[in-house]
């Protein structure tokens, strides 16, 4: 992805996750969905999504 690729050129790695929503709106429409009473795991890591799959 472009957009992605700039940022890191920037020097811009560790940023939150909307500056790089920001960056890439004009060019790639972001959608949400509402998860409210549903089950959900954040997963930042590997081992996240090994417990997720776990859990599930």
């Amino acid at each position: 992805m472009e957009v992605v690729r700039v940022m890191m050129e920037r020097g811009e790695v560790n940023l939150w996750m909307p500056a790089a929503f920001r960056e890439m709106l004009p060019f790639h429409p972001i959608h949400t969905v509402d998860v409210r009473g549903l089950p959900w795991i954040e997963i930042d890591f590997p081992e996240d999504l090994e417990r997720a799959r776990d859990i599930s």
